[in-house]
């Protein structure tokens, strides 16, 4: 049996205490140009969700929740493609939503604090429309373009029918 000399025993001791030092430490900055993966999910001290950066197939989406684990912000694609913001109040309703339509057209939606919608400021193909509605979620108020490019504002009574209506046209 050969015998090993007191140098390369400490030498391998020490390349061992090394690398286990290595291997354990936590402080160790990794850097990349890139990374690969489905979703990237961040917790915060007690393994919470709060932060959530997935994708599906819809296309990419970011989600950001409060200390209590709700909902409160999210930015990505919709089922038609288009891009998305929407916020949320601290009981995980909708309070705004702005973004593309299936139209193509910008828009952007305000509800109440039960996830009602309550106004609706969007584009079409006459023009800007503005659309307020009331606590049943009828619409109530009107305004915008018409066919011929012309203003127009139609109020509405609270079941939904028109009860006065006016045009930018010269009588």
């Amino acid at each position: 049996m050969k015998k090993i000399d007191f140098k390369s025993f400490l030498i391998g001791i020490l390349s061992t205490l090394l690398c286990l030092l290595l291997l354990g430490s936590n402080s160790q900055k990794i850097i990349s140009d890139e990374i690969i993966c489905k979703k990237i999910i961040i917790k915060n001290d007690d393994f919470k969700d709060r932060m959530i950066l997935s994708t599906d197939e819809n296309g990419g989406k970011l989600q950001i929740k409060n200390k209590y684990g709700e909902l409160i912000n999210s930015l990505g694609a919709s089922k038609n493609g288009n891009g998305f913001f929407s916020s949320y109040n601290n009981y995980g309703m909708a309070s705004f939503s702005a973004g593309t339509g299936s139209n193509g057209n910008g828009l952007i939606k305000t509800f109440n604090k039960d996830g009602n919608i309550r106004t609706y400021i969007g584009s079409s193909s006459e023009g800007g429309l503005f659309n307020a509605y009331n606590n049943w979620d009828v619409n109530i108020a009107y305004m915008g373009c018409n066919k011929n490019q012309t203003g127009i504002i139609k109020l509405y009574n609270k079941h939904g029918e028109t009860s006065w209506k006016e045009t930018g046209e010269k009588k």
